[in-house]
Formats: structure tokens, C-alpha cells, sequence
């Protein structure tokens, strides 16, 4: 008689894998530690221990992680306005022991320069952004707004388009575009802004000057934007062409609509000023049936055929408002808990065609508003 014996193979529990300290140091090409980047570690090994680890940089350019032993792949999101590529991969590496420690260093190259004026001097800030195909096959970019009189940025080698913006936000220079660029050793570049010089001044009602209104000039292919100072001057440079002109006011100006200029040609240098008079409306906006003001409201005056423009203006503590709008035009005015939210009330209020005192009446809790017969005065 033959008898078998069947044996029942258990199976055995692996141990988890041992758990360690792991600094992990982020560094430029050269050294320099990289702070504020999110590290993210990715295990590579059995699915039960497997996962994504996150720390971020300190000024040291340390991250601090408490993760399994094994084997690692992982990549960085750097913070915004990096001067390196935008998300630079981490090759494999191993954790292991009772305290690991891997330093990462980005390779590339360097390309460094300046921006200067149509006049040749050099600029004190500016904007670079560079994106192309790198030589490994990944498309990437960097986008880096600076100041002082140089920049610099680590890239890896490839073939990139790029685009030059001098001066700070907002650029009043054209962008001065550069496409096909091979980049593979450190490279100096010198961007030359080029355009007329534009300037003017730009006021309200009785010559006011208006303070932070930004000047835009738009045409095919080229649009530059400038903002005006303390007294109501701007300057921008144009290459030659013909530009259609829009002003927003901003801040303590926004009760001023935005307008419109007629497109005019550029062709050298030349003073352009904008007045931004018209129709005042002003008032309060009242609780109906208690007269009580509502103060830290925002009175919104939007013009009906053209929604993309506005103008507003917050209550003081007695309710008061004041809105300068374009003549002729049709608005709806909006009383709101925040500029472009939060609406608490809705009317259509007419044509500015002479300036008006308004009171407006909210009823508490109902989204409505009941616009009192205005007053000329």
C-alpha cells in the first residue's frame, strides 16, 4: 500500500522593512542649497510598503524624511519664480542603515545675462521665460521674474524659445522673442529692448492726476502695458505700429470705469495723454424701510453692453459711494459684499448721461435692489 502524505505549506510573513532617518540635501549645480521645494520619494518595491513621501527644503536646502529601506526614484516642484527647470527629476537611489543621507545636485547649464533699454542701459529688473525640448527628450520651462542688473538660470541642455521682458511688472518694453536656441554649455545672453519712446499723463475729472492706472497698448503680435505714477505720468516704448489703447484704473482709482482709446498709429517717439472724465454718479446705499447706511459694501457699476469693463467703489460708514462712468453708456449697478462677489443686490440703473445722486435701498436678506429716483444736481 502506497500512502502519501500531503504537507500544507504555510505561508511565511515577510518582515517589514526597517524604517530610517533620511536627510535628503537638494542643491543648485554649484552648491548653493535650494530651499521651499517639495521633495516627493517614490518606493520602488513591494506593493504593501510602496508609496509617495513628501518633505520641503528648509533654508539649508534639507529635507527631512522618516521612510522604509530601499530603493527610491523622485522629483522636486520648486517654488514659484525658480530660476531651474520647472520639475527636475530624482534618479534612483538607495535608503539604507539606521540614518541615510543622499545629496542631489542639479546639472545643466547656466545661461546668464542682461536686459538693457532701447538706449543700451542696463535694466535693474526683468522677466525671462524659456521652454523647449531637452536634450533627454523632456519638454520643461522656466519661467523667472528678477531684479538687480543680471540674471541667471540653470537649464538642461536642449533647444528652447525664449522670451525677454525688461523692467518690472508690468513690462512697458515689447517682448523681444528668441526661438531655437540650442543651449549646451553655460551661455551669456544680452537682450536689447527696442521701441519709441511713448509718455504722457493721464487724469479725471478737473485734471486729477490718477495714480496707478495701467496703460495698455495692444496691436498684432505685440502688446506692452505701463502704469502711471504719483502724478499721473506714464512712459512706455512701441516698435512701430498701430495700437489700440485701453486704461484701468486701480486701487483708490477704481471707482473710475476703464476706457477705451481709438487706435492711433506709433511710428517715433511721441506724448499720448488720456482724460478720464464723464458722468459722476454718486449716493448711498441704505437698508429699506430703516434708512440705516450700509457701510463696507461695494457699489459695482457694470456697463450693459460691455460686461467686460467696471467700475467700483466701497461704502464709507454713512453709506456713500461715488462712481465716474463713461457718457452715454447703459449700467447695471450692483451692491456687493466683495468687488467681483458676493452680490447682495442688482439693478439696471440707466444712462449716465448727467451726473446723478442715488440712493439705493436694500432690503435686508432679499437679492434686490430699489433705486430711488435720481438727483441732478
Amino acid at each position: 500500500m502506497l500512502l502519501l502524505v500531503g504537507l500544507a505549506c504555510a505561508r511565511i510573513p515577510t518582515a517589514p522593512s526597517r524604517q530610517v532617518d533620511l536627510d535628503f540635501i537638494y542643491q543648485e549645480r554649484d552648491g548653493s542649497p535650494i530651499s521651499e521645494a517639495i521633495i516627493l520619494l517614490n518606493r520602488i518595491g513591494p506593493t504593501r510598503q510602496s508609496g509617495v513621501f513628501g518633505a520641503e527644503t528648509d533654508a539649508a536646502g534639507h529635507a527631512h524624511f522618516h521612510v522604509p529601506e530601499g530603493r527610491y526614484t523622485g522629483t522636486a516642484l520648486l517654488p514659484e519664480n525658480s530660476p531651474y527647470t520647472h520639475r527636475p527629476d530624482i534618479p534612483e537611489f538607495v535608503v539604507s542603515g539606521d540614518a541615510g543621507r543622499h545629496v542631489f545636485r542639479l546639472s545643466g547649464a547656466y545661461v546668464s545675462g542682461e536686459i538693457r533699454d532701447p538706449d543700451g542701459a542696463i535694466l535693474n529688473a526683468g522677466y525671462i521665460y524659456m521652454d523647449g525640448l531637452h536634450t533627454n527628450g523632456d519638454y520643461d520651462y522656466i519661467d523667472f521674474a528678477y531684479t538687480g542688473s543680471t540674471f541667471r538660470l540653470l537649464v538642461p541642455p536642449g533647444v528652447y524659445q525664449i522670451r525677454a521682458s525688461g523692467g518690472a511688472y508690468p513690462h512697458p518694453y515689447p517682448t523681444r522673442k528668441i526661438e531655437d536656441v540650442a543651449i549646451t554649455n553655460d551661455t551669456t545672453m544680452v537682450f536689447q529692448m527696442e521701441g519709441s519712446r511713448i509718455q504722457g499723463h493721464v487724469t479725471g475729472r478737473a485734471g486729477v492726476p490718477i495714480l496707478g492706472a495701467f496703460v495698455y497698448a495692444n496691436s498684432t503680435g505685440s502688446s506692452v502695458t505701463a502704469i502711471t505714477d504719483a502724478e499721473g505720468y506714464y512712459a512706455m516704448y512701441l516698435s512701430a505700429a498701430s495700437y489700440r489703447w485701453t486704461i484701468t484704473p486701480q486701487g483708490s482709482s477704481s471707482y473710475i470705469l476703464p476706457r477705451y482709446a481709438p487706435n492711433s498709429p506709433v511710428s517715433g517717439p511721441t506724448t499720448k495723454d488720456f482724460e478720464l472724465d464723464g458722468t459722476l454718479w454718486s449716493g448711498a446705499v441704505l437698508t429699506s424701510g430703516t434708512g440705516e447706511p450700509q457701510a463696507g459694501r461695494y457699489v459695482v457699476a457694470v456697463p450693459w453692453l460691455d460686461p467686460r469693463r467696471s467700475a467700483f467703489c466701497p461704502t464709507d460708514n454713512a453709506g456713500a459711494f461715488h462712481l465716474l462712468l463713461e457718457r452715454g453708456l447703459e449700467y447695471d449697478l450692483y451692491v456687493r459684499s466683495r468687488p467681483g462677489s458676493g452680490t447682495v443686490a442688482v439693478t439696471r440703473a440707466g444712462i449716465a448721461d448727467a451726473d446723478s445722486i442715488l440712493t439705493l435701498l436694500v432690503p435686508a436678506g432679499a437679492p434686490s435692489v430699489t433705486l430711488a429716483l435720481p438727483h441732478h444736481p
